[in-house]
C-alpha cells in the first residue's frame, strides 16, 4: 500500500529528473517502507529481510543468472513488441532516458546498476516475499512478488520480461535462503543493460 501511495510522488520526480527521480523512488518508494514495516512490525531486519551470510558461489551464479537472463528478456520483448501499439513503444522506450550527456548517462546506469539492486531486493524479495511465504507459500509468494514488481516499473511493454526477471529473482531468493543472489542477479542484469544502453 505504501509503494502504490508513494508511486505518483516517484513519477513526478522521475519526470522533472530522471536521475534525481531515480534515486529518490529507490531509497523513498522501495527501501524505506520495506525497513519501516519490518522494524515497526518489531521483526529483526536482518534476519527477516535475507540479509544473512550465504554462500559466496551463490553470489556468483545469481551475478552471472541475472547477465544471462538479459538474453530471455529481449526475447520476450521481442513478441511484446509485435503486439503493443506502436505509440507505446515510443513513450516507454527505456533508451530516451540515456541520450542526456555522458555523465548524466553514466550516473543512470550506475544508480540503476548499484543502487536500485538492493532497493529493489529489499522490498520485493526481502520483505514482500518473505511475507507472502507465510501465507501463501514459496511458489504463490514468488509469483504475487514477480507480478507486483513488474507493475511498479510502470511501463507495460517490458512488463513480461520483468515478471519473468521476478520470478528469477525470487526464485534464487527462496532456493538461496537470502536475498543476496538474487540481489547479485538483478545488479548483473542492470548492468547489462545499462552498458548497452549508455553505448547504444
Amino acid at each position: 500500500l505504501a509503494v502504490i501511495l508513494l508511486m505518483p510522488l516517484a513519477g513526478l520526480a522521475q519526470g522533472s529528473s530522471m536521475l534525481g527521480g531515480l534515486l529518490w523512488s529507490e531509497l523513498f518508494v522501495f527501501l524505506v517502507p520495506a525497513l519501516v514495516a519490518t522494524a515497526g512490525s518489531g521483526l529483526r531486519l536482518r534476519a527477516y529481510l535475507g540479509l544473512g551470510r550465504t554462500d559466496p558461489s551463490l553470489l556468483v551464479l545469481g551475478g552471472l543468472a541475472g547477465a544471462a537472463a538479459t538474453l530471455l528478456s529481449v526475447v520476450l520483448q521481442a513478441g511484446v513488441v509485435r503486439v503493443v501499439p506502436s505509440a507505446w513503444l515510443e513513450s516507454f522506450d527505456v533508451a530516451q532516458h540515456f541520450r542526456g550527456p555522458a555523465w548524466e548517462r553514466w550516473a543512470i546506469a550506475a544508480t540503476a546498476s548499484l543502487v536500485a539492486p538492493p532497493c529493489e531486493e529489499l522490498a520485493f524479495r526481502g520483505y514482500l516475499l518473505r511475507t507472502l511465504r507465510l501465507r501463501r507459500g514459496a511458489a504463490s509468494a514468488i509469483a504475487i512478488s514477480a507480478v507486483l514488481f513488474a507493475l511498479t516499473h510502470l511501463n507495460p511493454v517490458l512488463l513480461v520480461g520483468l515478471v519473468g526477471l521476478g520470478v528469477l529473482f525470487g526464485w534464487l531468493a527462496v532456493r538461496g535462503g537470502s536475498i543476496w543472489p538474487a540481489m547479485a542477479a538483478h545488479a548483473g542484469n542492470n548492468a547489462v543493460v545499462s552498458w548497452a544502453l549508455v553505448h547504444a
